[in-house]
């Protein structure tokens, strides 16, 4: 009886063996039929079993369900063979990927369904297409990226789309504290609603260094995954989401260099097993993210010292405007808010013991403020000492001991900052800070909150000093007649009653004969074209007249001598009794400033001519290493565009091996040790060439003598460097020939002339005389080889190229090696050569360069073994090898033999200067070839290849 297998069992075998498993459903049933493979691959029992078809389909999600059923539907239209991936939870809870292969057919009596098929496990394949998918996901949100903000988001999707999960939040230390908070939070949208319990713990956190998750990675600073909650104990933050169907976790660390920037938290519901692959990818994507934020919050500072002076300058020309102190306190107020998306900012006076709420702005409804806040109550605990203007920063009023139970937290407000305004020594007054949420409040946002409060109290007091005063001429005589400003008190009809000191000189007018007639007859009464300028056109006459505002209204004035000169209005009428009618013009002379700004913009104008057409390199460089702004001639050094060069960093570029020395000089300049340094390093071009250049760099620092940028000077020394390096060769070339004049050349020299002497004699016979002709002739030939390979290296280092014809490699080969059999009868030449193999060279240099190889063969042999040449093609290439039957070289020694006039150790007996190769090489490299040596099993094996031309051509 035959033991061989049936073919029912050999398909098992492969599919056992394959780790597929097979399966079998019939409708009519409803089951279906497992092996133990498949089992296994749905998380089963490790056997073979029929289950129902509605445990199969728990196993799908709603849309692997629907492309499942689609799928089958196409099949049944078709041939009935199916082929998908499908997207499981197994009955042990993992999440797989299986591809799904069979045929479908439906029964022909009772239309039920019936088919059958294999599976395979296809999970490692679909992690990795989704690791790659990751990681160039967040790359290209990196590199368009210019701020956190606006890319934070965007980020957190991508890591919990590729990953799988269903959270992703990103977690940053608070410095102060050390602690971390989760400053940003993403859930995936087929689970929003649902999680709320989780996300607002998850906000409520603040995690110290190795609590939780997020804080074991802080601690250890490597990736972590909890595959199932529910066996770790000491995550109690994530239990919390074990109701919400949360059942395991992952963080990562955050790194730029040596320094912890944060973690990335990831939660989900399946039970994902152990990835140590995906534990290095999401630790590659830390130290992208890393340094992605801190470039961002370098930028940001930038920009926040502009922003903050532009608000600031915004507040202050709002103040000007307010009509008292109230007005000017909700103007700062509702501008510090909104910038600071605060919930509500207010300020508060001291008066005896008491703190009374002042001017306030609140982003909420009016009428649903809580009267605790707005009444004239205490409404701020006493946070601060008498003597202290420390500005004090709550991140939540209901867990700090100071703030706990007071009008803040009875108004659910959680965030504050609150700011003492000190006077003689004392605290006078105060502004609050509130959000709706805990907040952490950097230090620029606390330094902006005094600068503010400073700011708006000042102009309190002001406006409070002003109130105290009389008259309003009486006020504005005695502040205008001191002002370096010029002011005029108009009535309605335009006439002057009163100009300061500084308005009279700007005039030039007599004090007397400023009120003669109104203002615009006096000195707006033309066009600068010359044409009438009639009053009802005048819009500062119009202003007066209506009693309206006009700011900053640019125009042309004349003086009593008829100049004109170009100035800026501001028309502000004045209110209060005894003033009615009158208005107060401010004139300010801009000739100085705009002759100012047209010499700085001519100044901008040559400065970026200067930059841009440069014949050397020059960069702006920021402190971190990025190309701020480079000119035309830096990218033709380093071969990127400015796009490509600005989307990288100074050590991106440099040579690895002079990075070190360019970042000690970096450092020296930072810690003011020099002023400026200039070095000679290496850049990687953009095609990966290295190019010497002559760098020089100075650092740029602010007002406050902080280090801004650096200047950055480069010079192309590429040629230089080349010049330098082919001088140095000749030198050696030199002083290598000048030992071989002593050497070498002397030699067959003195054999020639002693020889030559005995011939000359007379005194030998003929077949002595035909001997000593012998050595001459050998010897000539020895010194005409040896003149002419030194003739042609000097050829080739002035550059000088041979003419090239195409020449077949074959022939040269065959040709040389029958001039080599004549003069060396004693050993073999052996030549394999196939096909034609056409190389375009110079015929005559081929012939050398064969020969030398040949003839160092030769060499070095064992007496009596043969020389072989093989010719060839290796792809585009034509092929010569030159195998020989001697002892071989050492590594060292193949390293160095192709150079001018090295003879390798224990050579020195054997004819030659040392010159034939390095010929060889010079020649074969002129005409794009390459050479090498190596061993082989029985000696040492010389060649080079060519590129081959096509023999049609």
């Amino acid at each position: 009886m035959s033991t061989q297998p049936d073919a029912g069992e050999r398909l098992s075998r492969a599919v056992r063996s394959a780790g597929a498993g097979l399966w079998r459903f019939d409708e009519s049933t409803g089951t279906v039929e497992l092996s133990a493979q498949m089992g296994r691959l749905l998380g089963g029992a490790d056997e073979g079993r029929a289950v129902s078809l509605g445990v199969i389909d728990s196993l799908l999600e709603p849309d692997a369900r629907s492309r499942a059923e689609q799928t089958a539907e196409r099949a049944l239209a078709s041939n009935g063979a199916l082929s998908l991936d499908l997207q499981i939870r197994g009955l042990d809870g993992v999440t797989r990927w299986l591809q799904v292969s069979g045929r479908l057919e439906r029964d022909p009596v009772t239309g039920r369904l019936r088919g059958d098929g294999i599976a395979i496990d296809i999970t490692d394949r679909k992690r990795t297409e989704q690791r790659l998918v990751l990681g160039e996901a967040v790359s290209r949100i990196i590199a368009r990226a210019d701020e956190l903000e606006g890319a934070i988001e965007e980020i957190l999707a991508a890591v919990a789309s590729g990953t799988q999960m269903t959270m992703c939040s990103l977690w940053l230390p608070s410095h102060r504290r050390g602690q971390l908070r989760a400053r940003y939070i993403h859930v995936e949208s087929k689970a929003r609603g649902q999680l709320d319990g989780f996300v607002q713990a998850t906000r409520e956190s603040a995690l110290a260094l190795g609590q939780d998750l997020p804080g074991k990675v802080w601690e250890d600073r490597v990736p972590l995954d909890v595959a199932d909650v529910r066996d770790r104990p000491g995550f109690e933050r994530l239990h919390v989401g074990l109701s919400e169907g949360l059942t395991s976790g992952v963080a990562f660390p955050l790194t730029a260099g040596s320094a912890f920037i944060g973690v990335i938290e990831l939660v989900g519901d399946p039970l994902l097993p152990s990835d140590e692959r995906l534990a290095a990818e999401l630790d590659s994507l830390g130290r992208a993210l890393g340094q992605f934020i801190a470039r961002t919050r370098a930028e940001e500072r930038l920009r926040g010292s502009d922003i903050r002076q532009r608000l600031l300058v915004e507040i202050l020309r709002a103040q000007r405007d307010a009509a008292d102190t109230d007005a000017v306190m909700r103007v700062a107020s509702e501008t510090l808010g909104r910038h600071l998306e605060a919930a509500r900012v207010g300020f508060v006076e001291r008066r005896g013991q008491r703190l009374v709420s002042l001017g306030s702005w609140t982003a909420d409804d009016a009428a649903a403020i809580d009267h605790a806040v707005t009444a004239t109550v205490t409404v701020e605990p006493d946070l601060h000492k008498p003597e202290s203007d420390e500005v004090v920063a709550v991140e939540d009023v209901s867990t700090d001991v100071r703030t706990a139970g007071t009008a803040f937290e009875r108004i659910g407000k959680r965030g504050l900052i609150s700011v003492p305004i000190m006077r003689f020594g004392g605290r006078v007054a105060g502004m609050h800070v509130l959000s709706h949420s805990p907040r952490e409040w950097t230090r620029a946002e606390q330094s902006l909150s005094r600068e503010v409060a400073d700011h708006t109290w000042n102009a309190v007091e002001r406006l409070r000093a002003e109130a105290a005063h009389g008259e309003a001429d009486t006020l504005a005589r005695t502040i205008s007649d001191n002002s370096s400003q010029s002011l005029l008190l108009l009535e309605r009809e335009g006439r002057v009653r009163y100009a300061n000191p500084a308005a009279v000189e700007m005039f030039g007018f007599a004090e007397a004969d400023i009120g003669s007639a109104p203002l615009h007859d006096l000195v707006h009464h033309h066009h600068p074209d010359g044409r009438p300028y009639a009053r009802k056109d005048c819009p500062i006459d119009r202003a007066i007249t209506a009693r309206t505002d006009l700011r900053d209204h640019g125009d042309v004035f004349y003086r009593k001598d008829g100049s004109a000169f170009p100035v800026v209005c501001t028309v502000s009428p004045v209110s209060g009794p005894g003033n009615s009618g009158k208005t107060v013009l401010e004139i300010r002379d801009v000739t100085a400033s705009r002759a100012a700004a047209r010499q700085l913009a001519a100044s901008e104008r040559r400065f970026r001519a200067t930059f841009e057409n440069a014949a050397v390199g020059v960069a702006h460089v920021g402190l971190d290493g990025r190309w701020l702004r480079v000119n035309r001639r830096l990218c033709e050094i380093t071969g990127y565009s400015e796009s490509e060069l600005r989307a990288r960093t100074f050590q991106d570029i440099t040579y690895p091996d002079d990075l070190d020395m360019d970042l000690e000089h970096v450092e020296r300049l930072l810690r003011g040790e020099v002023a400026d340094y200039s070095i000679e390093k290496r850049y990687l071009r953009g095609d990966g060439r290295p190019i010497w250049v002559d760098l020089t760099v100075a650092l740029v620092r602010d007002e406050q003598d902080e280090p801004e940028y650096f200047i950055a000077v480069i010079d192309d020394i590429e040629d230089r460097k080349r010049a330098e390096a082919r001088m140095q060769t000749a030198l050696a070339v030199k002083e290598e020939f000048l030992g071989l004049v002593s050497h070498e050349l002397r030699t067959p020299m003195t054999v020639i002339m002693g020889m030559s002497q005995i011939l000359a004699s007379g005194k030998v016979d003929l077949q002595q005389a035909r001997a000593i002709a012998d050595e001459i002739a050998e010897s000539a030939t020895e010194l005409h080889e040896l003149i002419e390979s030194m003739l042609l290296l000097a050829r080739f280092d002035k550059d000088e190229e041979a003419i090239r014809e195409p020449a077949v490699l074959g022939r040269v080969a065959a040709a040389t090696l029958e001039r080599r059999r004549q003069r060396d009868a004693t050993r073999r030449y052996e030549l394999e050569s196939g096909a034609t193999i056409v190389v375009d060279a110079a015929p005559a240099l081929l012939e050398r360069v064969v020969n030398n190889l040949v003839t160092n063969a030769a060499k070095y042999s064992r007496p009596g073994e043969p020389v072989r040449v093989i010719v060839e093609t290796s792809g585009p290439d034509a092929v010569l090898r030159v195998r020989d039957h001697g002892p071989g070289l050492e590594d060292d020694v193949i390293e160095r033999v192709f150079e001018p006039f090295y003879r390798a150790p224990g050579s020195a007996q054997a004819p030659g200067a040392g010159l034939g190769l390095s010929v060889v090489r010079r020649i074969i490299e002129s005409v794009g070839g390459r050479v090498w040596a190596k061993r082989h099993d029985d000696g040492s094996e010389f060649g080079f290849a060519l590129p081959a031309l096509d023999i049609e051509e």
